[in-house]
This record gives structure tokens, C-alpha cells and sequence, in this order.
């Protein structure tokens, strides 16, 4: 219990619950994590402890600790397929089919546990027998969404349940953002199945390309509007894939690629837009309020807080979401800051 205890405070020290604390002090919260842990059958794993996932680590900015159920021994080779919450019917049974298929391979499939895509790769790796586990934007004690508690309970007797979020954080739009990296930084892989334009399920796909993992997606109809995310990656580099044989050819390094493609004349290539720009084209008030602040020099979050007039819980949720899009970062003292170029 006093081991536990320890690593849920370093959990807090770096940040992994996400909430207003209201007149709640450290170890109230510390009181409440340890119930909902055990409530939960889960587990605190530090970043130095031998059990925390080892392709974590090589995350820059890296979570402290981590929260876990399950066994999380992945095998040789894992794929984390995502994208839409609502998409089509069609979009959501090829997701199922490709994840049945790879699993039958001995292939582990990860997910996030949302509607849509991520429900259907995890119900078609465990239709298969296969390996299945999911990374979650909440705390261990919440099921997200709700109708999910059934396939929840499955992951968790698969490879199991992981977050970075503090037992009992209240979900934000960032803590899923958040999470998708962790999805990227696991796998060998993210495929990207259907994605609208403004899909969170890119947050994925940047992260793994940051990360220098294999990026494949699914071509659409262009007309279809919740396809338009997919076909934009595909256009900026990720290999085309049609099944599963297109990932198991890309899983061994021989992919196929809308990019390769010889031109007939290069100049009449459209030049690549720049991804920074288009992230904080899509920010929110909160985050732009924080980026602002964060312009005129390196400081305490809770300092940047003051100046974008936000509460500290809004102004750690909108760094968050800042990190991940690769717009901000922390400094080994703590202090926050924009990423070179910004």
C-alpha cells in the first residue's frame, strides 16, 4: 500500500490528474486514487519500473507513471487501427475484418475504445481469438463510453486496459488527444481506416509519424466527407492499403504508396503544406489563449494560466493538447514552453 501510495504522489507531481482539486488536498486525492485502483483491478506503474511498457519510454515527454489492468504482454508485433466515431457501416465492418484477419496472424491489435472504427478493430480482434487491448483518454474506474462495459471487461482478460489519467480525472477533449500517442508510441503501425477532416484520430497518425512509425490508410470515394482526413493522409505519405496483406507488407518494410509513384513532372507536385500551421488553425480558444501567453517567454504553467486567464485544470488540459500536436513542450525544471520555430 505505502509503495502504491508513493507512485500515485509522483503521479500527481507530474501532472496525471486532470480536474478541479475544489478544497481536496494531495493525499485526499491520493485516498480516493488508491480506492478506485483497487476498485478497478489495476495497477501504477513508474517509468522506471521494469513492468511499464518499454515502448513508452522512447516518448518524449514520456508519462511518469502509468495505470494498467491486464497482462500488456504484447507480442512481436502490434498494430493499433483507428479512426472515426461515426463512421459508415462499411468503414466499421472492414475495420473488424482487418482486425480479425491480422489477429488470426498473431498480430495484437490496439484501439482507443471510442465508437465506430476503434469498437470494431477491437471486436474483430477478439471475434478472432486474437490479442486485443485499449488505451484510454479516462481513469481505470470509468467505462468510456458507457454501452462499452462488456467489450471493456473482454480487453481487460485480452492484453488489457492502460491510461496515463489519474483514477477519478474528469475526460476532457485533450485527454483523448493525449492518448493517441500513447495508441502511436505502442504499435508498429497505426492504420487509419476513415477519418473525417478534423478527425481525432489524426492525432494519432501525426504522433506515429513524429515517432517514425509506418502510417497506412484506406482509400475513399472522395465525396465521402468522412473520408476526407483519409485520403489528405494519403496524399502527404502514408502507404495506401486495400487489407490485410497491405499491412502485413508494410508490418515487414515493403509497402506500396500513393507517394511512390513516379511523376511526370515534379513541379506539378502540390507543395506540403506545413503541419504546424494547420494544427493551430484548428485550436480551440483555451489552447490559443495559452499559446499566447506562452510566446513571450519559457514559465510556470501555472504562471501561463494567470496570463491566458484560465483556471490551472483548463490551462493543463490545453498544454496537454498543445504537446501533442507538437506546438509546446515541458523543460527538464518544469517549466513550459512553445517548440523551437513557434
Amino acid at each position: 500500500m505505502g509503495a502504491t501510495r508513493e507512485v500515485l504522489r509522483r503521479a500527481l507531481r507530474a501532472g496525471a490528474y486532470v480536474g478541479e482539486r475544489d478544497d481536496r488536498g494531495a493525499e485526499d486525492l491520493i485516498d480516493t486514487g488508491v480506492r478506485l485502483l483497487a476498485a478497478a483491478g489495476g495497477r501504477a506503474v513508474c517509468v522506471d519500473d521494469p513492468e511499464y511498457p518499454a515502448r513508452l519510454r522512447l516518448l518524449k515527454g514520456a508519462p511518469e507513471v502509468v495505470f494498467l489492468t491486464g497482462r500488456w504482454n504484447l507480442p512481436k508485433r502490434v498494430v493499433t487501427i483507428v479512426g472515426s466515431r461515426s463512421a459508415t457501416a462499411d468503414a466499421c465492418d472492414l475495420a473488424e475484418e482487418l482486425a480479425a484477419s491480422l489477429a488470426r496472424n498473431g498480430i495484437a491489435i490496439l484501439s482507443g475504445l471510442a465508437r465506430g472504427i476503434d469498437a470494431a478493430a477491437h471486436r474483430g480482434a477478439l471475434r478472432a481469438g486474437g490479442l486485443s487491448g485499449a488505451v484510454l483518454g479516462t481513469g481505470l474506474n470509468e467505462v468510456y463510453p458507457p454501452e462499452h462495459v462488456a467489450l471493456q471487461r473482454e480487453l481487460q482478460a485480452s492484453v488489457g486496459l492502460l491510461t496515463e489519467r489519474f483514477p477519478g480525472s474528469s475526460p476532457t477533449r485533450s485527454t483523448f488527444a493525449m492518448r493517441n500517442r500513447l495508441l502511436a508510441a505502442l504499435a508498429d503501425a497505426v492504420i487509419l481506416v476513415q477519418a473525417g477532416k478534423k478527425s481525432g484520430a489524426l492525432h494519432t497518425t501525426e504522433a506515429a509519424k513524429r515517432l517514425g512509425r509506418k502510417i497506412g490508410a484506406y482509400p475513399w470515394d472522395v465525396f465521402e466527407p468522412l473520408a476526407a482526413g483519409t485520403n489528405e493522409a494519403i496524399r502527404r505519405g502514408a502507404t495506401l492499403v486495400r487489407g490485410p496483406a497491405d499491412v502485413r507488407a508494410l508490418l515487414k518494410g515493403k509497402p506500396h504508396s500513393a507517394s511512390d509513384a513516379p511523376s511526370r513532372n515534379r513541379r506539378e507536385r502540390e507543395p506540403k503544406e506545413d503541419p504546424a500551421r494547420v494544427a493551430v488553425a484548428e485550436l480551440g480558444p483555451r489552447e490559443t489563449m495559452l499559446l499566447h501567453a506562452l510566446r513571450r517567454r519559457p514559465q510556470p504553467l501555472e504562471s501561463a494560466a494567470t496570463q491566458a486567464k484560465l483556471t490551472f485544470a483548463e490551462a493543463g488540459a490545453a498544454f496537454g493538447l498543445l504537446e501533442v500536436l507538437g506546438l509546446a513542450c515541458r523543460e527538464p525544471g518544469g517549466a513550459v514552453r512553445l517548440t523551437r520555430g513557434r
